[in-house]
């Protein structure tokens, strides 16, 4: 008995010390970003995506039931599209390198300019990789914090108008919670969950959102990835303004 208690101890010993190792050797931002990037697929599968299509559905929110379409050309192209299931209703964001982003929506068939879109950093298909690689992205150092009894990896930084706090996992090193506000007054705190691995990378295929905002008031909203596809042929040309 003596010596079956000897072991589970040492055992436990053992494992805290193997713990204790694995938390150290992440002290900095970059380390942390690395670590996620690797435990999401790795860099070089990241890299070979170079085109990205996803379905989402959304339920409630400002905009209510409706269909996300987002494509991407990696580097720089990004367009996002949400149309209302029932309304005659579109919403449509389009960046694209070296020009101004643009938004507009599209109701009862007249199409109607709304405010500038956030800026995006958008050189690779994984966010993390855009925070370690684009140089306009300011970062803080690395914190820990204990949120709702778990343990998590806390990365704030800033990119132009767009500040971001991200929460990632102890255990796993997956992004669980960003918050994110920008210069105009609008906060947001996204929780994700359901990961799947696409194509030797992993994601988030669901969302649930709480949004304030002072213009349009405050939302809740969940969203659904419906299809994800990547490295389908996408032309330079599908992100021209129509």
């Amino acid at each position: 008995m003596k010596n079956m208690l000897r072991s589970i101890v040492t055992g436990i010993f053992i494992c805290c010390l193997s713990l204790s190792s694995y938390t150290q050797t992440i002290s900095t931002v970059q380390e942390l970003l690395k670590a996620v990037i690797n435990a999401t697929g790795g860099e070089e599968a990241w890299r070979k995506i170079k085109t990205a299509e996803v379905m989402q559905e959304a339920n409630g929110g400002l905009l209510g039931k409706g269909r996300i379409t987002i494509v991407a050309h990696f580097p720089g192209f990004y367009k996002y599209e949400y149309r209302h299931e029932e309304k005659d209703f579109l919403l449509l964001g389009l960046f694209v390198p070296d020009k101004i982003p643009v938004s507009w929506i599209v109701l009862n068939g007249e199409r109607r300019a709304i405010r500038t879109p956030n800026s995006r950093s958008n050189l690779f298909a994984s966010q993390e990789m855009n925070m370690l690689y684009d140089s306009l992205w300011q970062l803080q150092p690395l914190r820990t914090e204990i949120r709702e009894g778990e343990s998590y990896y806390v990365v704030e930084g800033k990119y132009k108008e767009v500040s971001q706090k991200r929460y990632y996992c102890f255990k796993t090193l997956l992004l669980k919670i960003m918050e994110q506000e920008i210069d105009a007054g609008i906060r947001s705190v996204s929780k994700f969950s359901d990961y799947r691995k696409t194509d030797g990378v992993t994601r988030a295929w669901k969302v649930n959102r709480v949004v304030e905002d002072p213009q349009f008031g405050n939302s809740q909203s969940e969203e659904n990835v419906l299809l994800l596809k990547y490295n389908g042929v996408i032309s330079v040309e599908a992100f021209n303004p129509q």
